[in-house]
């Protein structure tokens, strides 16, 4: 601004010079500075996204009639006039994100300019807050906050209310632990910044989430208005919450518990998201009860749980046990003849047992021979062992439930195995381990019923196997014995026998080796 008056100052020194000269009743031109207005006082900036808002004062601003609002960027050498404007304040909108800006205001009088008063430097950005990483809920008023500002941000203020209201600036961290104002309801938190130039926000950068704290149940209702229902007739069961995106269960007694509830508009929910959770319930096979209380549990989507509420009714289920699929007997083992049976669960909350029944011939009833009883329901096979090889039997299977009705299965028949002997192995020629010991060795029997391993001994061939055996192994995956104390010069033959369980047997082939 100096440079300016000394460059006035000049051409009015020399038009005086080459005007001619004046008669004493003429005065010279003369300057006056105080036909110049005094710049404006400090100005001050607020930053935001693409925005910088300018503001100032002046010491006589009866005396302005306008100001003109200069700026200049980084990358500027001077500044350049924006915009005049009567007003003591002005907001730039046409500015970029992330670039640094100065500004000059000078005031106008007389259409004579006066210096201008800079401001700090400013780059306008993106502020923004963000509560639980912008979840829509909290059951907590404790909640963190993400504070999002450039680099350079110094200080924050933070408050529950838009007035900023005992809230006062604190050192600018990203993230910070804040405390949501009481009651349940919407919340909203706000947040002003602050830059090292002094430089604060235009506007608070704001965020809302709906605390929720409290879960109830205003009441739990079912249909059947105290008439005695059947399997396959259907329950209306309903739960009244108040609130949508829950969960909400009812409990049948202690018979079946958690039957869910739906506030979708399905399942015999006629209203989505109206806080009624409803359930067609259709009774399934097996389920009975006697006078049992509807419980209706719900927690909300925070998982906030409400207290658990009664239905005013009970709720009767009678119904027979209903049988059981009975599936074709298996084999098994031969050696010791047995037939294994299964079959599909029953689901009859009032099960009491499984009784079997055998016959060996068609029509099986309560009259036939009894096999065994099962208590325990999730049991669903039996093996029926002591057979007769080879022998057709046939099998019922009944359901009885506590009050002693009970329900026939199916008819079902297998046939047991004929006890075939034991697979032979095959011995090898014996190999010389001192002058008195041979060690024989053979391939491993891999029957199930595998029972021993019996080594016969003899001078002469054709081993007679009707005597005692030289060794008796009980391990199947054992195949190798050690004969001990034989005399040198003698001619030994051997013979391997399997065994099974069931005392049958088959012999190796003959092996035979004479020590020197």
């Amino acid at each position: 601004m100096l440079l300016k008056y000394s460059r006035l100052f000049l051409l009015v020194l020399m038009l005086m010079l080459q005007l001619p000269a004046c008669d004493d009743d003429i005065n010279p031109i003369q300057f006056d500075p105080d036909a110049f207005p005094a710049a404006p006082l400090q100005v001050t900036l607020a930053i935001g996204d693409g925005i910088v808002v300018l503001s100032w004062s002046h010491a006589k601003p009866q005396e302005v009639d306008l100001y003109r609002v200069y700026r200049r960027s980084a990358i500027d050498t001077a500044f350049s006039l924006i915009d005049s404007t009567t007003a003591v304040s002005y907001t730039d909108s046409k500015v970029n994100n992330e670039v640094t800006y100065v500004y000059g205001v000078a005031a106008v009088k007389n259409k004579l300019e006066g210096k201008k008063a800079v401001s700090v430097p400013a780059v306008p950005t993106v502020f923004g807050l963000s509560i639980n990483a912008g979840d829509e809920f909290t059951n907590s008023r404790s909640v963190v906050l993400t504070l999002i500002a450039p680099v350079g941000t110094t200080f924050m203020r933070i408050s529950n209310d838009s007035l900023f209201q005992a809230s006062v600036w604190e050192p600018y961290a990203a993230a910070r632990r804040w405390t949501l104002s009481d009651n349940d309801g919407g919340k909203t938190v706000f947040a002003l910044y602050r830059d090292s130039a002094g430089n604060e926000t235009v506007a608070a950068s704001r965020d809302s989430i709906t605390l929720d704290t409290k879960a109830s149940i205003q009441e739990v209702s079912e249909n059947t208005n105290g008439q005695i229902r059947t399997v396959g007739e259907t329950i209306q069961f309903s739960l009244s919450a108040g609130e949508p995106k829950g969960s909400a269960t009812v409990d049948l007694g202690t018979a079946r518990r958690n039957i869910r509830l739906f506030d979708d508009g399905s399942n015999g929910d006629d209203l989505a998201d109206d806080g009624v959770y409803k359930r067609s319930f259709q009774i399934p096979v097996g389920l009975e009860v006697v006078g049992a209380r509807v419980t209706g549990r719900f927690s909300d989507r925070l998982g906030n749980v409400a207290e658990a509420l009664d239905a005013d009714g009970l709720v009767t289920i009678q119904t027979a046990p209903v049988a059981v699929t009975l599936l074709d007997p298996a084999a098994a083992s031969a050696s010791t003849p047995s037939l294994q049976l299964s079959w599909t669960p029953s689901n009859d909350t009032d099960f009491s047992s499984y009784r079997l029944y055998r016959a060996i011939s068609a029509g099986v009833s309560q009259s036939s021979t009894f096999v065994t009883s099962i208590s325990a329901r999730g049991t669903t096979s039996f093996q029926d062992s002591g057979l007769d090889e080879n022998t057709l039997y046939f099998y019922i299977l009944f359901v009885f439930d506590t009050g002693g009705l009970s329900a026939q299965s199916n008819e079902v028949s297998g046939r047991t195995l004929v006890d075939e002997p034991p697979s032979a192995v095959t011995l090898a020629q014996p190999d010389k381990i001192d002058s008195t010991t041979f060690e024989l060795a053979w391939t491993q029997n891999t029957d199930n019923d595998f029972e021993s391993y019996r080594v016969y001994r003899s001078t002469v061939s054709l081993v007679d196997v009707a005597g005692a055996p030289v060794g008796i192994i009980n391990d199947a995956g054992t195949t190798r014995f050690e004969d001990s104390e034989l005399q040198r010069g003698v001619r030994y033959f051997y013979v391997v026998l399997v065994f099974d369980r069931a005392g049958k047997s088959a012999a190796s082939n003959e092996v035979g080796g004479q020590l020197p």
